[in-house]
């Protein structure tokens, strides 16, 4: 992960900044995730990704149901980019993420590197859809503002895993 990190939306005139121990900003205010510690008060944010496949949909359809009908998720939203969604994430507008497949069909490391540390400099977790340390290579990855939501999120993408193999 890297040891400083910068993200801007020129749309919105946002500038999201962090350095290793040195917290996270926006616009040069300190920022922190929220405190949503399980799904039902959790807005949940993730991407439709690339792969059309019969079983990529499928998968993608399987995620989303564990999320909004198992874990009963406040609320789900696609803003249409990975950086965009965990940087939401790190200054408390949405609660949780997830997103990708695989190194194909999945973010890229320019989608993660920035905003993984910005994401964890604001006090979320951040990882591989396994609950492990996130590989930015892999096209796989969750985020949540608390440990107790993160866990509930991975034990989702497990179960929806489950369901498509």
């Amino acid at each position: 992960m890297p040891c400083v990190s910068v993200v801007y939306n020129p749309i919105a005139k946002e500038m999201f900044s962090a350095i290793e121990k040195g917290g996270a900003y926006l616009n040069g205010r300190p920022i922190s995730v929220s405190t949503a510690k399980s799904m039902s008060e959790a807005a949940v944010a993730t991407e439709a990704g690339y792969d059309r496949s019969d079983d990529g949909v499928a998968l993608q359809l399987n995620r989303m149901d564990q999320m909004l009908r198992v874990g009963k998720a406040q609320s789900f939203r696609m803003h249409g980019c990975c950086t965009h969604n965990l940087t939401s994430l790190a200054c408390g507008r949405i609660d949780a993420y997830y997103e990708g497949k695989d190194v194909t069909s999945g973010p890229k490391p320019w989608d993660f590197a920035a905003a993984a540390l910005i994401v964890s400099e604001a006090g979320g977790y951040i990882g591989n859809m396994e609950g492990g340390e996130l590989d930015i290579f892999s096209g796989r990855g969750a985020a949540a503002a608390t440990a107790e939501l993160f866990g509930e999120v991975i034990e989702l993408l497990s179960n929806a895993e489950a369901l498509s193999n």
